[in-house]
């Protein structure tokens, strides 16, 4: 990926992640995504316990590469159809 297209989608990425961190769905979703590891993580121990949280992370690094490829593909687009907006509407 060259610097410019690196640029756009670090900066992009940012800014979802800024909007998302005030979206309250959003916090009650990680909430309650955290306390579900928490309890994960209390109920199983052990090999058991790895071996479900290595399938979790298998499962959540595929989510990641797709999520990412589809939002570059948008990036990409969008820089192509000159409509990208980076900055936020005020």
């Amino acid at each position: 990926m060259d610097h410019a297209l690196r640029f756009l989608t670090d900066t992009s990425l940012s800014h979802m992640r800024e909007g998302l961190s005030a979206d309250p769905d959003y916090r009650q979703c990680q909430a309650e995504g955290e306390t579900l590891w928490a309890q994960l993580r209390r109920r199983y121990r052990g090999e058991l316990g790895h071996a479900l949280l290595a399938a979790a992370d298998a499962e959540n690094a595929l989510s990641g590469f797709e999520t990412e490829r589809a939002f570059l593909i948008g990036l990409q687009l969008g820089i192509s159809m000159g409509r990208l907006d980076l900055l936020p509407e005020k």
